[in-house]
């Protein structure tokens, strides 16, 4: 999959200019495509425990969309995001129960 698969992935579900985090983001690809589709005046948290791999997504960063912030977390563990529009968790899901995932959602 490309840039533009990720972009179809999430077009229909992403508004513009609103609030989204990334659980499990690694290198960024489903980052960027959210970062595209909510636009400059939008904001994006990619967290992932694996702090290389977010360094290597703030290089690849592009410019003209949403402000991204990386978050060095392990969503297995409650993580305080405040109000968030919606969450992408990409190929992440299996790594963790069902329970986990909920409580670090609802903390």
């Amino acid at each position: 999959m490309d840039h533009a698969d990720h972009v179809r992935l999430l077009r229909d579900g992403v508004t513009r200019g609103g609030t989204w985090a990334d659980l499990g983001a690694g290198t960024g690809a489903f980052t960027l495509a959210l970062a595209e589709l909510v636009g400059p005046g939008g904001d994006v948290i990619a967290g992932d425990r694996d702090r290389g791999a977010l360094r290597e997504l703030e290089r690849a960063l592009r410019p003209n969309t949403a402000v991204v912030r990386t978050l060095g977390a392990d969503f297995t563990k409650p993580i305080n995001l405040h109000s968030l529009d919606g969450v992408v968790m990409a190929n992440s899901l299996k790594f963790v129960t069902p329970l986990q995932a909920r409580a670090a959602l609802l903390a």
